[in-house]
């Protein structure tokens, strides 16, 4: 039997973290949850997770913060940035901060779904063994 990959989700909304954890179980992956940026750097420093969904604002930073804590620690980590309110800038800004990619809320199901599998090919290059799909 193997061990279920774990994703983050960095949010302090309930039906963003019902949402995104209904279609992550639709790939067999294992949602974590945290409301901080604080909590979610405790997690990604105890154990290696290969992909982050955060909310563009936490109530104790922003996903500014959590980039930097990443890029810091040379934490493997994708970070995707999960935006409110769809203004063409903050996608833009998220990646020139170095995340892995950006989602507007509301959610389309397809957008979620390239994230995931975008973090799955960029994985592949580097360590097959990240990802563990049951």
């Amino acid at each position: 039997m193997t061990a279920q990959t774990d994703v983050l989700i960095a949010s302090a909304d309930l039906q963003t973290c019902r949402t995104l954890a209904s279609i992550l179980s639709q790939w067999g992956l294992e949602p974590i949850f945290c409301s901080t940026v604080s909590k979610a750097r405790a997690i990604l420093a105890q154990k290696p997770v290969p992909l982050v969904f955060c909310e563009d604002q936490l109530t104790d930073g922003s996903f500014h913060d959590l980039l930097h804590a990443t890029t810091f620690a040379r934490l493997k980590a994708r970070v995707a940035v999960i935006f409110r309110m769809a203004d063409g800038n903050g996608d833009v800004q998220a990646m020139e901060l170095s995340a892995f990619n950006a989602v507007a809320c509301p959610y389309r199901l397809t957008n979620v779904q390239r994230v995931i599998l975008d973090a799955m090919r960029d994985a592949s290059g580097s360590n097959k063994a990240e990802w563990e799909i049951t």
